[in-house]
């Protein structure tokens, strides 16, 4: 549950738009990695089966209507993870059963709502649910959610945790929103980040008022790994419920506002994890009517972080309108540490990769947790490790008196991919050890590099400590220490610092004929380093026992996790050698001085161009290339900013929003540089016409017609365009396709076809990574459907064009480097005239899918919170394949949002798509879209694809039909490559069966809407193609 803390007040930058931040030059080009990573503890797992669970909710939007029911989405994530020794766990995945109340000041409260079981695996699982809320005033409600976990042996663990929703009054004239909103950018609210990395997190806040608000914006964040209840089952030291991190009230993420981060930098990670307290901030907030305003906040794992640690935060907008009345709103989010993300390398300090382990051993040593490292950012360049258990330097005492003959050394049980434990057993001990003894054991651990894997590996122990300290004293029970080995690797460009963690346990077995184990406390724990490749523990405790019954044997348990980190990286551009910020010819010589010697301790990171952590040629052609740069692009998104539309009822004003993209070439003899207009994207709210308003309009560049030069001496611009130009009206009135391939999933809508011309003045000299353009573009209707709109005007002024690089994340291929954009989409469930019976079953199948899918071209799917719609015949769309049936989802489409200004793509679900009256079903594949690529695509989805098809044992999954439209949502057309885009739906049969596959080149490249924002700040993403095509 959310601990009880408080806080203080804060400063913090609120922005409405923010411009990448460019580093400045940097002095040197490597950054060294810094003392001893510190790191997170929970409790060890158990000796046959331990079984731990975290829980984790995040609610992107926790603002919903007052007045009518509803539902608020929150995700939940799941963590689970088993450490067995040879197999004394349950086989099979458990299943988990969540029970949510709704708590409400005042009421009315809800639940308990029952969701579930649902099957998880082992790691992390997803889970959306929605939580509904009853009708009611406004109020604030904590959503409680009790998670209960059931294994196949019938074991059960349990966690409980809460988030805050809002219940609040409409805004004024838009009965569908709320009047004040804190919503997260990345859509989901979950963010995964390796251990050691640290997430951006985007909260826009939005007065949709007719009057001021004043008030703060209350950040708490805590964490949300500690202990699970057993709630039945065994529950001892034997088997029973363990914990990843501090099961008490430490190890609490740093949760900062960016502006107390220096550009480019990361978040400070806290010295003493396990004495960091909650996160509690309170920053004061105005916004004016109508206002929106977006805050940064940064948030971070440690390097020894374990899989599976996470925490929650709340962010809460609490004042008061300029009227007097209250004003509140809600969102959470969850930062879980995740070993499977790529590490980023993204931070001067801290950056690096978790290490699995398994069990080895070292010839004439003993057993050995075998730790395997990478520390370069490819993840090309493993080293091994062994961490061994000295058997001959192994001592047991007994008030004092060493005991020859009671060492029977089990060896090393490999627990998961990220910890190993090494056993020291001390077994059938003559004579038996009194219930009063005082215990001494000496263990001595002995540091190599794996003989056979890594023979030119140099390793030297630099820091060993005991962390001595915690809240609630459970490291007095299971002692911890942290320590760092440099490894030096001969003819590699990579070196590294192997970070690791040491806890241990002490068991004692009773001589009871049962072998009962008994928890030894009170532990004093000495650790000490002995040269550059052992160090030694001395433990020692009372074996007491109520019952005074002797004991047989000990077992002490050495647990180990490890986190590799370059010792040095590139701090600079790759290619820029010597650190100035920019790559030209003085960081020639350096190139070739590393290619050809690879000038081990110098700059040589930032010549490795491919990250391969590898020089060769393959390097120097990419180097000459960076070089040469050409062409450059620069890139702006812009907006809102006024506009002036000509109709057929004169000059109209308007706002417009968008984003261009101008590929700059060289300068020529008389200082021209040849431009390529690549992307332009505008969309304008709605003006009137003789025929009505028109709606917001979408205006897109034609693909490769876009042309123009820059005179760099002058400092103008001038370019030429094609453009497309839609809006709801055209489609209304004429509802013709000029489209040559119709599609059967694609309702047509109307074209117009415009000639451009841009103007500007826009100075730039060479280095310069960002100018200003000011000027104008005038766009003339060149092919008209009913005159209505003639001409669209945009002055510009100071719009900051700003050089489009990416360098990260650095362990992606430049190819697939890509900033990560947003796409806002709003599902509409409709019920019967009564409110009752609402489709949507499918929603939450196919929305997992649809945000797993799109996040592989960097773009997070922003879901609103569900509104329903009560019109019963919109339940079944009948006669779908005729005019009366397009007829039917054209007035479904105008029910919300008719001139299509809320910048979300509304995804309505229906129960079925007929044709005829009565049938046969899964017309057109369950879904359909109109106004694909613009301002006000729309979507219908059809329950059916889930309700008929999920289950059919003669069909694949049908989870992926959603995706499927937000890709022609997004612009995209059927292709003929076996991916998501590929036409794949044949009534009557199960439709949705799309490949999840996604080029890289062939889609996320051709994606354009003016519905996509681009994140603030930037947040690098490296895209995936996991479905080719010819031009990759």
């Amino acid at each position: 549950m959310r601990p009880v803390i408080e806080g203080s007040t804060i400063s913090c930058k609120f922005v409405s738009r923010r411009h990448a931040r460019v580093a400045a030059a940097s002095v040197v080009g490597l950054l060294l990695w810094p003392a001893t990573a510190e790191a997170q503890f929970g409790t060890p797992p158990q000796i046959f089966c331990g079984r731990t669970y975290v829980f984790s909710k995040a609610v992107p939007d926790g603002n919903v209507i007052a007045g009518q029911a509803t539902t608020v989405l929150v995700n939940t994530m799941h963590f689970v993870n088993r450490i067995a020794l040879a197999g004394n766990c349950p086989a099979g995945n458990p299943t988990v059963t969540m029970t949510a109340n709704l708590n409400c000041t005042p009421g009315p409260s809800s639940g308990p709502t029952v969701f579930g079981p649902f099957t998880l695996v082992e790691g992390f699982t997803q889970i959306p649910i929605n939580v509904p809320i009853p009708a009611g005033p406004a109020r604030l409600c904590d959503v409680v959610v009790t998670a209960r976990v059931t294994f196949s042996d019938g074991s059960i663990i349990e966690q409980t945790g809460d988030q805050t929703i809002s219940v609040q009054d409409p805004a004024a004239g838009n009965p569908t929103m709320p009047q004040l909103c804190v919503s997260i950018v990345s859509g989901s609210g979950v963010f995964r980040a390796h251990p050691g990395d640290q997430r951006t997190i985007s909260y826009v806040l939005t007065n949709r008022h007719d009057q001021g608000w004043n008030g703060s914006l209350i950040v708490q964040a805590w964490n949300a790994a500690d202990l699970p209840a057993v709630i039945a089952g065994p529950n001892d030291l034997r088997s029973g419920a363990w914990s990843v991190a501090d099961p008490g009230g430490g190890d609490n993420f740093p949760h900062v506002c960016d502006a107390d981060v220096a550009p480019g930098d990361c978040v400070t990670l806290p010295g003493a994890p396990h004495q960091t307290t909650p996160v509690m901030d309170s920053v004061a907030v105005s916004l004016d009517a109508g206002q929106s305003l977006t805050l940064m906040r940064l948030t971070r794992t440690w390097g020894l972080s374990a899989n599976g640690a996470a925490n929650e935060s709340t962010a809460l907008l609490d004042g008061t309108f300029a009227d007097g009345s209250p004003g509140r709103a809600a969102a959470g989010t969850i930062l879980c540490a995740d070993t499977s993300q790529s590490a980023q390398f993204s931070c001067p300090s801290g950056s690096g990769r978790a290490a699995t382990a398994v069990g080895g051993s070292i010839s004439g040593v003993g057993p050995a947790a075998e730790i395997r490292a990478d520390a370069s950012m490819a993840g090309t360049q493993q080293f091994r490790i062994n961490l061994a258990l000295d058997v001959n330097r192994t001592q047991m005492l007994v008030n004092g008196v060493p005991i020859a003959s009671a060492t029977d050394f089990s060896g090393v049980h490999q627990i998961d991919g990220q910890h190993a434990r090494v056993a020291c057993d001390l077994s059938f001990i003559n004579p038996r050890v009194p219930p009063d003894a005082t215990i001494t054991l000496n263990q001595s651990f002995v540091i190599q590099p794996h003989a056979v894997s890594d023979p030119t590996t140099d390793v030297a122990l630099q820091t060993i400590s005991h962390v001595r300290t915690a809240p609630n004293g459970f490291r007095t029970m299971y002692p911890s220490s942290i320590g760092r080995v440099d490894v030096d690797r001969t003819g590699t460009l990579v070196d590294a610092a192997l970070n690791f963690t040491h806890q241990a346990c002490a068991v004692g077995v009773l001589n009871d004929g049962a072998f009962t184990p008994a928890a030894m406390t009170n532990l004093a724990w000495e650790i000490s380093p002995e040269g550059a490749d052992r160090y030694n523990v001395s433990s020692t405790w009372t074996a007491t026992n109520p019952g005074a019954i002797p004991y047989i044997g000990f077992d002490v348990f050495n647990d180990f996790r490890a986190f590799a980190a370059p010792t040095l990286i590139c701090g600079s551009t790759p290619g820029d050698l010597n650190g100035d910020g920019t790559i030209d010819g003085d960081d020639i010589r350096g190139h070739l001085d590393c290619v050809q010697d690879m000038a081990p301790g110098s700059a040589c990171g930032c010549a490795d161009m491919d990250f391969n952590d590898k020089l060769d040629g393959d390097d120097t052609a990419l180097f000459i290339a960076a070089l040469l740069s050409v062409p450059q692009r620069y890139q702006t998104h812009f907006g809102p900013i006024p506009a002036t539309i000509t109709t057929d009822m004169g000059d109209q004003p308007a706002m417009v929003e968008g984003e261009m993209r101008l590929l700059v070439g060289a300068p020529d003899a008389m200082g021209n540089r040849s431009v390529i207009l690549d992307e332009l994207i505008l969309g304008t709210t709605s003006v009137p016409t003789q025929a009505g308003q028109t709606g917001g309009m979408s205006i897109l560049l034609r693909p490769g017609k876009g042309s123009g030069t820059w005179n760099m001496q002058m400092g103008v611009f001038n370019a030429t365009a094609d453009l497309d130009v839609a809006y709801p009206l055209a489609d209304e009135l004429f509802g013709q396709s000029q489209d040559p391939e119709p599609q059967p999933d694609v309702d047509p809508h109307a074209t117009e076809f415009f000639s451009a011309f841009v103007t500007a003045t826009m100075a730039l000299s060479e280095g310069i990574t960002q100018v200003d353009l000011s000027g104008e573009l005038t766009a003339d209707v060149i092919e008209s459907i009913g005159d209505s709109v003639t001409r669209v005007h945009v002055p510009v002024t100071n719009i900051p064009m700003t050089l489009k690089t990416f360098t990260e994340p650095t362990d992606c291929p430049p190819r697939l480097r890509e900033n990560k954009r947003t796409l806002c989409l709003k599902p509409i469930f409709v019920r019967d005239n009564n409110g009752n019976n609402p489709a949507g079953s499918s929603f939450a199948a196919l929305q997992a899918e649809a945000n797993a899918i799109w996040a592989k071209c960097c773009i997070d799917l922003v879901w609103q919170p569900v509104q329903f719609l009560d019109v019963t015949e919109y339940l079944l769309i009948e006669n779908f394949d005729t005019p009366e049936g397009f007829n039917e989802r054209q007035e479904l489409r105008a029910q919300i949002d008719p001139l299509g200004e809320n910048d979300c793509v509304e995804v309505f679900f229906v129960e079925q798509f007929l044709i005829g009256d009565t049938g046969p079903h899964h017309a057109a594949g369950d879904g359909v879209t109109s106004g694909s690529g613009t301002k006000h695509a729309k979507i219908i989805i059809a329950d059916a694809v889930i309700d008929d098809c999920m289950n059919d044992p003669m069909n694949p999954p049908a989870t992926r039909l959603l995706a499927h439209e937000i890709g022609h949502a997004l612009g995209l057309r059927h292709d003929d490559l076996p991916c998501i885009m590929s036409p794949r739906s044949t009534p009557p049969n199960c439709p949705g069966q799309y490949s999840p596959g996604l080029s890289a080149g062939f889609h996320c490249n051709k994606i354009r809407s003016p519905l996509l924002k681009a994140n603030t700040p930037k947040e690098p993403c490296c895209r995936v193609s996991d479905c080719t095509s010819s031009g990759e």
